[in-house]
C-alpha cells in the first residue's frame, strides 16, 4: 500500500494513501515551539512538545484530551516509549547509515520511515505492516522525520521514493 507525502504550503503536508485523501498536517514554528495541528479524515488533533527541554510529545484531539504520549525511555537513550490505545510502543531513532524512525510493537516493526539512496539519489523510504487504517502513526513519524527531510534534501524536497511493503 503506497503511502505519499506531498507538500502543499510552506509547513503544509498531505497524506495519501493508494490514491486517496487521508489528511493534512500543518507544522507551526514559534517562540515556544514546534506543533503541528493535523485534520485526519475527519478529526483534529495537535501534536505539542512538552517538558523542560522539549524532549516529549503529546497528541491531543480537539476536546484537548491526550490521546498518546512519547517519552524517552531513559534520558540518553535514542529510545523513547509511545502510549497510544492503552498499548505501549517504542519509537526508535536509528542512524545506521541513514537516519530512520521506526515504531515497534514486541519487537516487531510497525512503521517506519527513513532516509534512502538509491542510484545517487536520496529519497524516502515507507515501510507499513499495520494495514488497520489507523494513519495517526503516519503523521507523528512524520512530525519527527520533516526536519530530517528538510536537512538532508533541502527545503523544496520532492519524494522520490515512497514505499509501503507488506
Amino acid at each position: 500500500m503506497s503511502r505519499i507525502w506531498n507538500k502543499t504550503v510552506e509547513g503544509g503536508y498531505e497524506l495519501i494513501v493508494e490514491h486517496n485523501l487521508i489528511g493534512h498536517m500543518r507544522i507551526v514554528s514559534n517562540s515556544l515551539g514546534v506543533k503541528a495541528i493535523l485534520q485526519v479524515e475527519s478529526d483534529t488533533f495537535t501534536i505539542t512538545r512538552t517538558g523542560f527541554w522539549k524532549n516529549s510529545i503529546e497528541i491531543s484531539n480537539n476536546q484537548n484530551q491526550i490521546i498518546a504520549k512519547v517519552y524517552a525511555e531513559k534520558w540518553y537513550a535514542n529510545t523513547s516509549i509511545l502510549e497510544y490505545k492503552n498499548k505501549k510502543y517504542k519509537l526508535v531513532l536509528r542512524n545506521n547509515p541513514l537516519a530512520e524512525y521506526v515504531i515497534l510493537e514486541n519487537n516487531q516493526e510497525l512503521l517506519s520511515y527513513a532516509l534512502n539512496s538509491e542510484n545517487g539519489k536520496t529519497g524516502i523510504k515507507i515501510v507499513a505492516s499495520n494495514p488497520n487504517g489507523d494513519y495517526l502513526l503516519d503523521f507523528l513519524l512524520w512530525y519527527l522525520f520533516v526536519p530530517i527531510i528538510t536537512e538532508s534534501l533541502g527545503n523544496d524536497f520532492t519524494f522520490l521514493l515512497l514505499l509501503s511493503a507488506q
